[in-house]
């Protein structure tokens, strides 16, 4: 892609906010599907919102900027939580200043960014500049993809879809496993995901003798779905449950049409990496999640 900062045309570039999801994705979707995967996190999101009768509160912020009318930087965020960059990092020095000055007008919080790591750090670097605010990468996450699942040994036991009825278990699942993975995100409201999760049998669970791991499906977007909400409760861990759980669900997912599935995994946690990668999942690109604090 060529920069269009870097020539006389800067005159056609210019910055746009959305009233609500349906319009952004009409401006944006068909440019964010060029990268599906790098930008499934917005694209699913986006979707959801779009798809969803409620409107959250607080409102989401939707913008982009576009060169000779076709975008160069998207961005969503849904607060409380962190702004959603996408597009190429090379634009957003001048991009993002547009972006920025948009978010500070209105006096929107931006907690921090996440995305593509050169691309979230190149606007980490603008807006830390614009505002004298500190940035610090508060997670390094890799984004991994597969098509076809790598034959793994089964524990004892089977993959099932969670009910309804268990949700509550599910939602305590989740709160242990945001305060061992995710501390520093908004924590969310566990027994809602849990309890619209189940009715929409996106959950699964590991049985044996009873529950003993959890997934999810998540976010689905034109071929691909996310798979997230991995967890084993410490006393079940180190018996294969999860890696045959997630294995159960991605062999699922592909067979109901989708042609990839993907999931953002803690660089800071090689075992997980590693079992994911022996599923079958190869590398998309590393993601970044960084934090915004005052300044000295």
């Amino acid at each position: 892609m060529v920069n269009p900062f870097g020539r006389e045309g800067t005159r056609t570039v210019e910055f746009r906010r959305f009233a609500d999801a349906s319009s952004f994705l009409a401006g944006v979707q068909p440019w964010l599907e060029r990268s599906e995967l790098e930008n499934g996190l917005m694209l699913g999101i986006g979707v959801r919102l779009a798809a969803s009768a409620e409107e959250p509160l607080p409102c989401p912020y939707f913008a982009a900027v576009v060169h000779d009318s076709a975008p160069v930087l998207a961005a969503l965020m849904t607060p409380p939580h962190r702004l959603i960059v996408s597009g190429p990092a090379d634009v957003v020095p001048e991009a993002g200043a547009l972006l920025i000055d948009d978010l500070r007008e209105g006096w929107l919080p931006v907690p921090g960014v996440i995305g593509v790591k050169e691309t979230a750090s190149a606007f980490a670097a603008v807006w830390t500049s614009a505002t004298n605010e500190n940035a610090q990468i508060t997670r390094d996450e890799r984004l991994y993809a597969l098509s076809a699942t790598e034959p793994v040994s089964a524990p004892p036991g089977g993959m099932r879809t969670a009910t309804p009825e268990e949700a509550p278990l599910l939602a305590r699942w989740m709160r242990a496993l945001h305060a061992e993975s995710m501390p520093d995100n908004p924590p969310g409201d566990p027994e809602v995901s849990a309890q619209r999760g189940t009715e929409e049998q996106r959950y699964v669970v590991w049985d044996h003798d009873g529950p003993v791991a959890m997934a999810a499906s998540t976010r689905p977007t034109k071929s691909n779905i996310g798979v997230n909400a991995v967890y084993t409760p410490p006393e079940h861990r180190n018996r294969g449950y999860a890696t045959a759980l997630v294995a159960g669900l991605c062999d699922r997912l592909l067979k109901a049409g989708y042609k990839r599935c993907s999931l953002y995994a803690d660089l800071a946690n090689p075992a997980s990496n590693h079992v994911y990668r022996k599923i079958g999942f190869r590398t998309v690109c590393d993601v970044a999640e960084i934090t915004f604090s005052e300044g000295p």
